[in-house]
């Protein structure tokens, strides 16, 4: 899976019912270290 696969399922899970599954997705896509992601992230 390319990282922008991967940055696509981590924003798809962020929306997700589960706690555990957006609190992976926060981590996964931070890990990207991507600057326009940011504000997902503090949002």
């Amino acid at each position: 899976m390319g990282v922008e696969h991967q940055i696509a399922f981590f924003l798809r899970e962020l929306s997700a019912p589960d706690p555990a599954r957006r609190a992976a997705a926060a981590k996964g896509l931070a890990r990207t270290r991507r600057a326009e992601h940011a504000h997902v992230l503090v949002w």
